[in-house]
């Protein structure tokens, strides 16, 4: 008799959700080709010319992030993780390295605070990088200056990333922010647009790491969000005769 992990759930997906990856395949490919070009150009114009050119490839990388945003949440298929070994602060500082660019470009700046402990860890490395790159994403873009600071704590059964900003603060309904769909402030006049996907993504990725994220208003300017783990996660498993 042999044990295997539980990965198979059967799940098939809707006619709706097929012509949503249809979709999205068919605005990638010229998303990319538009993006590609626009790479080949930026070596061969001058300094002026490629400012012109830097709004095409953050539009597009936005768009590539809203195109994304969309096939996450509709994947409803299977709540399953997938664990494995892994060093949870290289993850993070990895995280941190993608998305530092885009920080620097809004003229802020990230600092990532290491744990002193090791970072080892059992545990999906796929749904912490999406639960983290969606805070990142919402403190650069919630942010206008300042810093930016990731902490990481490895606890003997626990991991805790804290990521905290000098943006705008939380609502006062700040517990509607994990409805999908939903931001902070609404209507076309708002100052910082996206689909209001982000959180919620980040908790349904913290919800299968057996984790949540909680968000708090910082004193004096700023919001912490705090994503917390198990740092072993359980194994289900099933009998193959």
């Amino acid at each position: 008799m042999n044990l295997h992990p539980i990965s198979d759930t059967g799940f098939q997906p809707s006619l709706d959700e097929q012509r949503i990856h249809m979709l999205s395949h068919e605005l990638r490919t010229p998303l990319a080709v538009i993006s590609g070009f626009a790479q080949l150009l930026k070596s061969e114009l001058s300094q002026e010319q490629v400012d012109l050119i830097t709004p095409i490839l953050e539009n597009a990388d936005k768009l590539q992030r809203v195109i994304s945003n969309v096939l996450e949440h509709e994947e409803t298929g299977s709540d399953d993780s997938y664990p494995a070994n892994c060093d949870v602060v290289k993850v993070v500082e990895e995280m941190v390295s993608k998305a530092r660019p885009n920080a620097q470009h809004r003229g802020m700046s990230i600092h990532h605070v290491k744990s002193l402990a090791a970072g080892s860890a059992y545990s999906d490395v796929g749904l912490i990088q999406r639960a983290l790159s969606q805070l990142l994403d919402n403190a650069i873009k919630f942010s206008d200056s300042g810093d930016i600071c990731i902490e990481t704590r490895i606890g003997p059964d626990t991991i805790t990333i804290e990521v905290t900003d000098e943006g705008i603060g939380l609502p006062e309904k700040a517990a509607q922010l994990f409805s999908p769909f939903v931001q902070g402030s609404t209507g076309l006049d708002r100052t910082h647009h996206g689909l209001g996907l982000g959180l919620s993504l980040a908790q349904k990725a913290a919800r299968r790491l057996s984790g949540s994220i909680s968000l708090h208003n910082r004193l004096g300017g700023g919001t912490l969000a705090r994503l917390t783990f198990r740092r072993f996660a359980h194994v289900s498993f099933r009998r193959v005769a």
